[in-house]
């Protein structure tokens, strides 16, 4: 329920490590962004981490950003798991929340993930993401072209949203 309260909404800016959400999808239709847990190798170098850069290596159209919880183990692994990311010279950014803000705004867990559009709504999300899994690979790329039609049919049946020229009856 948490999640579908999101859905087609924009969710609120925000900025991690000095750098503004509307920037870093700035220029791109499709923004995915991921939650993981710097200490925890299924999120990091065995797991989700590796799968995102994999995925960014071989599709580089969307803005990959990976936010990192707060949790004292987090933080202490975040130096860590960063130079990982920069000795595969990936095309995704990595953040640290440092009041776990971010991820409060999102309702996440690690491992979640939500796809953005150029507007900065939610325009997918999933729990705890296989990456390695093709049909997800194919239904981030459908978003990324079609964008979402539940997003269409929300914001049209919604009185204040729809297109002039149109009437009830």
């Amino acid at each position: 329920l948490q999640y579908e309260y999101l859905l087609c909404r924009v969710a609120d800016e925000w900025e991690l490590n000095g750098r503004h959400f509307r920037n870093l999808r700035a220029g791109t239709s499709l923004t995915i962004v991921i939650f993981i847990r710097a200490d925890m190798e299924e999120f990091t170098t065995n797991g989700i981490l590796r799968d995102v850069i994999d995925l960014s290596e071989r599709w580089s159209s969307p803005s990959y950003v990976v936010i990192v919880d707060s949790s004292p183990s987090s933080k202490m692994s975040f130096s860590t798991v960063n130079l990982y990311k920069q000795t595969r010279e990936a095309g995704i950014t990595l953040l640290l929340d440092e009041k776990n803000t971010v991820t409060s705004q999102y309702m996440a867990a690690p491992g979640d993930m939500f796809a953005h559009d150029y507007l900065g709504r939610v325009i997918g999300f999933w729990n705890r993401v296989d990456l390695t899994d093709e049909t997800l690979v194919d239904e981030l790329k459908d978003l990324h072209l079609n964008w979402n039609p539940l997003c269409e049919k929300f914001l049209y049946t919604q009185e204040w949203s729809r297109p002039t020229g149109t009437s009830n009856t």
